[in-house]
C-alpha cells in the first residue's frame, strides 16, 4: 500500500495542511445517549469493538458501504471471497479478513508521527486517530476488486515501515508499501493498489483512471502525480526536491529539513529556541512542529486554534487549526479563521471539509468505495 506523501503540505506561510476534526458520536446527529454501544453510527465498546459488519472508526462504529451512499462493502467477507458491494471482483486471495489485514497497518501512522509531527498532530489531532482513519483506506484497498492488496502484501509492508527512512514516507519511495493491481491504464479506479501501474488519479474524487506517473518536467496537480520521489512544484511541473547547497526557488522546493534562503537550500533548524531568519517561518523545520518567531529571531512551537478562532499571523505567533482548515477570504490574507470539519456521512461544502479519508460528494462526506468504481 503507498504511503501517502508528507512534502505536499509546506506551502503558504510555510504550511498548508489537510486538516481533519474529531468525529462526532452519536447516532442521526443526535446525542450518544440514544445510541446502543456497537450499533450503526453509535460508539464502539471500550475495547473497540462493533457489532458483526460493523468497523469501529474512531469511535464511532461505521458501516463502510451505507455511510458512503454506496452497495454493502462486504467488511465480513474473507479475503478470499469476494468483496462484496456490487458484483465486485475477488479480493485477498492470500486469506484472512480486511479487518485483521489492516490491524497493524496505523505502524505508517506511527512513523509520519517520528518524522513529521505536525502532519498527524493537524491532520488528525492523535496517533490513534491517525490509526483508525487509515484502517479505514486500507480495508478498502483491501476489498477493492482486482486490488493487489492482500493480507500477505499488507504485511509486507507494515513490516518494512519501522526500518524505512524519513524520505522513504515522505517521497513515497518505500516499495514494499507500492502495491499494484491487475487493472490497466485507462480503466476506472477507486485506489491506486488497483492499477498495475500503481497510480490512480482521484486525488479529488471518489473514483479515477489508472495512468501512469509523470516525469521530471511534466506536469502535475498533486505530488502523487509524480513519479515516486518527485514533488509537484510551485508551477505545478514534477521535480526532484533539491539538497543543501543546489539552487532553489518557487518551481524548485528544498527537500523536507532544508529551506531556500538566497536561491540556496540550506538546514532549517531543529530545536525550539534555535536561531532562525526572522523572515522566513520555514528557516525551522515546520513538519516538527516549529516555525521562525519573527519577533525572537528563534524557532517557537507553533499555536493551535480551535474551529472558529483566528489562524494563520494571531499577535504576531504563526497559529494552525487543531480541528479544521484555516478559512480566508483571499489566499494572500495573513489571518483567517479555524473553519469546522463534517464527519462521515455529514454535510460538507467549501468551507467545510471532511475527515480524511473521506471525501465531500454532493455535499456529503462519503468514505471511500473503490468497489464502486466500475
Amino acid at each position: 500500500m503507498r504511503v501517502k506523501a508528507v512534502a505536499g503540505f509546506v506551502g503558504v506561510m510555510g504550511v498548508v495542511f489537510v486538516a481533519a476534526a474529531m468525529l462526532a458520536q452519536g447516532c442521526g446527529g443526535g446525542s450518544a445517549a440514544s445510541c446502543a454501544v456497537g450499533k450503526e453510527s453509535c460508539p464502539c465498546t471500550p475495547g473497540g469493538a462493533c457489532d458483526p459488519g460493523l468497523t469501529c472508526a474512531s469511535m464511532k462504529c461505521v458501516n463502510l458501504g451505507t455511510v458512503d451512499g454506496g452497495g454493502t462493502a462486504g467488511a465480513t467477507g474473507t479475503a478470499g471471497g469476494t468483496a462484496g458491494g456490487g458484483g465486485a471482483g475477488t479480493a485477498g486471495a492470500s486469506g484472512g479478513t480486511a479487518e485483521a489485514a489492516c490491524a497493524n497497518y496505523g505502524a505508517v501512522c506511527q512513523k509520519i508521527n517520528d518524522c513529521a509531527p505536525l502532519v498527524v498532530k493537524v491532520g488528525y489531532g492523535t496517533v490513534d486517530k491517525c490509526i483508525a482513519r487509515s484502517k479505514l483506506s486500507c480495508m478498502d484497498a483491501f476489498k477493492a476488486p482486482d486490488s493487489g492488496a492482500t493480507a500477505a502484501t499488507i504485511a509486507t509492508c507494515v513490516a518494512a515501515i519501522p526500518a524505512a527512512t524519513c524520505e522513504d514516507v515522505i517521497y513515497r519511495t518505500l516499495t514494499a508499501c507500492a502495491i499494484k493491481g491487475g487493472r490497466t491504464n485507462g480503466s476506472a479506479c477507486g485506489t491506486a493498489e488497483q492499477c498495475m501501474s500503481g497510480h490512480c488519479t482521484n486525488s479529488d474524487v471518489m473514483c479515477g483512471v489508472c495512468a501512469d506517473y509523470v516525469g521530471a518536467g511534466s506536469a502535475c496537480a498533486v505530488d502523487e502525480d509524480c513519479t515516486p520521489g518527485l514533488v509537484c512544484g510551485g508551477d505545478l511541473h514534477c521535480v526532484t526536491p533539491a539538497v543543501a547547497g543546489s539552487i532553489c526557488n518557487d518551481n524548485q522546493p528544498c527537500k523536507v529539513g532544508l529551506y531556500c534562503r538566497n536561491g540556496s537550500c540550506v538546514n532549517g533548524a531543529e530545536t525550539p529556541g534555535a536561531t532562525c531568519e526572522p523572515t522566513l517561518a520555514v528557516s525551522c523545520d515546520i513538519l516538527k512542529g516549529i516555525y521562525c518567531d519573527a519577533t525572537l529571531g528563534k524557532c517557537a512551537n507553533l499555536g493551535f486554534a480551535p474551529n472558529g478562532d483566528p489562524c494563520g499571523s494571531v499577535s504576531g505567533k504563526l497559529v494552525v487549526c487543531a480541528e479544521g482548515e484555516c478559512i480566508k477570504t483571499a489566499l494572500t490574507d495573513a489571518q483567517g479563521l479555524c473553519g469546522s470539519l463534517a464527519g462521515d456521512g455529514a454535510a460538507c461544502d467549501a468551507t467545510t471539509a471532511c475527515e480524511a479519508p473521506a471525501r465531500c460528494v454532493a455535499g456529503h462526506c462519503k468514505l471511500p468505495s473503490s468497489a464502486a468504481c466500475l
